[in-house]
């Protein structure tokens, strides 16, 4: 069996295991992966929209949005990934900094945010302010839970407790700490 999108995790001690998964997994036999031409098209279309539509591990928390900005993307930087041999890894943890233009629901400031986003890549920074949906983390800021238009439709009612955040740092690093191993990785300077 191959996995074409994998369960990775930003949390994860570089010498242990895992600590929370937040990217589906679905296996498949390798013979299908490694077909030739129109098997492996299909197959990765198949895993594409399966991915897509697979249980994420946030999916059990309550799918409201606790503010709703208008902001642009300053910045946007990837976690490092696990080593995967046989993976094909769809979406992870990434950092995206944002610069607030407008609240028009919710406690933000206007001014530069980082929020906490789960993506397959980096999104279009050509497209200006964009409306964003925002959910209170209990690290104390906020994961992406919609934006251009996609995102829960209701607003969490009073009392809702906070979400887990997408990238959970432990108690041996920071997330300041996971975005510097972003950057380095990546050479985002």
């Amino acid at each position: 069996m191959m996995s074409l999108c994998v369960r990775a995790n930003a949390s994860a001690d570089p010498m242990g295991a895992p600590r929370r998964t937040f990217v589906q997994a679905i296996d498949f036999p390798s013979s299908i992966v490694n077909g030739d031409g129109m098997f492996r098209i299909a197959s990765l279309l198949v895993t594409s929209i399966a991915c897509s539509f697979a249980p994420n591990a946030v999916a059990q928390e309550e799918a409201c949005y606790d503010a709703e900005i208008s902001a642009s993307i300053t910045g946007q930087t990837p976690t490092v990934m696990r080593d995967c041999d046989d993976c094909i890894i769809m979406r992870w943890p990434w950092f995206v900094a944002l610069e607030v233009a407008r609240t028009h629901f919710g406690d933000v400031a206007r001014g530069p945010l980082t929020v906490l986003s789960v993506q397959h890549s980096g999104l279009r920074t050509d497209r200006g302010i964009v409306r964003w949906k925002l959910r209170n983390n209990t690290l104390g800021g906020f994961n992406v839970v919609g934006a251009f238009g996609s995102g829960p439709e209701t607003r969490c009612p009073t009392g809702t407790p906070p979400a887990r955040p997408f990238i959970d740092p432990g108690t041996q690093r920071t997330l300041d700490d996971i975005r510097r191993e972003g950057e380095e990785r990546y050479s985002f300077h």
